[in-house]
């Protein structure tokens, strides 16, 4: 299947999914399920960093299907409040993630994931948690599908001067879909993003190419005019993470595991924390802290998990 390290491939690029699938699971390397995807990995950072049940709500679409009940199951159980729009014309989305020592392989199959429609998204229960949410987080991979949808979100915290966060998601997001992306960054709060990530949008869509990162991600930040005190983060592997404000660029230093079990859902792990302890009212360095906390706990663990106990000391 031709697969290399680190790569993110689409279920439209992979035709054989289903049968490569089939011989994971039916063959020696047995499959554990986790339930994903990237927004759902924050969620569960969120409720599981705070200790707090259900003091997040996941709206989306899944199929009618077995993974959409373990979907479905799994949030209850970690205390995330859920609301799935059904559909019967296509299966839950899917990622089957290949790990070989600290390199991953994702291939995604969206499926009941493309079918979300505004419409649910006005139901009078989604509506409710619209209204009652303080923090908006949209991943890049919807923005992709649905930004009539992403508009709708960014126009109501706009108005109600809510917090809209957003994260780049992948590089084939910045780099085929990054002129979408500009339409809404001038409403957005918080964007994160990796450092691959962030120079892939400079290079496409900033006319920036082979400059040095804190300008690009300086550049970057001054985008976010809607609202005063845009913030872009940027994380860069065991490298120091860069927060920007539209004060100054800092960095901050990332703990080095000893050992890494797995990198998958380590970047949703870190916006989790971060997003947790904004919800707190907390300053961004600290944010930032408490998401490379989360990080380095999911490093520890396969898929995006954590161990029972948070041990999470602000001053370190």
């Amino acid at each position: 299947y031709n697969l290399k390290p680190n790569n993110v491939v689409l279920s439209r690029d992979v035709p054989e999914y289903n049968q490569l699938f089939k011989e994971f699971n039916n063959g020696t390397h047995k499959l554990k399920y986790s339930a994903g995807g990237s927004t759902h990995n924050t969620l569960r950072t969120i409720t599981w960093f705070l200790q707090q049940p259900n003091v997040t709500t996941y709206i989306g679409c899944i199929g009618n299907d077995n993974f959409g009940k373990i979907l479905k199951e799994q949030a209850t159980k970690e205390n995330i409040t859920i609301f799935y729009e059904e559909t019967s014309t296509s299966n839950t989305g899917t990622c089957l993630v290949l790990i070989t020592d600290n390199a991953r392989s994702m291939v995604t199959n969206h499926g009941a994931a493309n079918h979300f429609t505004i419409e649910y998204l006005n139901n009078s229960q989604s509506y409710h948690y619209i209204e009652k949410a303080k923090i908006f987080y949209v991943p890049g991979f919807f923005l992709v599908t649905f930004p009539e949808v992403f508009m709708y979100l960014c126009e109501h915290a706009h108005k109600t001067n809510k917090i809209m966060a957003i994260n780049l998601s992948a590089e084939y997001i910045c780099e085929n879909f990054g002129h979408l992306l500009l339409n809404f960054i001038p409403y957005i709060d918080y964007l994160f993003g990796n450092e691959e990530e962030v120079r892939c949008f400079a290079q496409f869509h900033m006319k920036m190419t082979d400059k040095p990162l804190d300008i690009i991600v300086k550049s970057l930040q001054e985008l976010l005019t809607k609202k005063e005190g845009g913030t872009v983060i940027i994380t860069r592997g065991v490298n120091p993470i860069l927060l920007a404000t539209k004060d100054e660029i800092k960095q901050f230093n990332v703990k080095k595991p000893l050992k890494i079990v797995d990198t998958n859902g380590c970047g949703d792990a870190f916006v989790g924390g971060f997003l947790a302890y904004l919800s707190l009212e907390k300053a961004p360095d600290e944010c930032v802290r408490a998401g490379a906390y989360c990080a380095y706990e999911s490093l520890h663990q396969t898929g995006c998990t954590f161990p029972d106990k948070v041990s999470f000391d602000p001053s370190s």
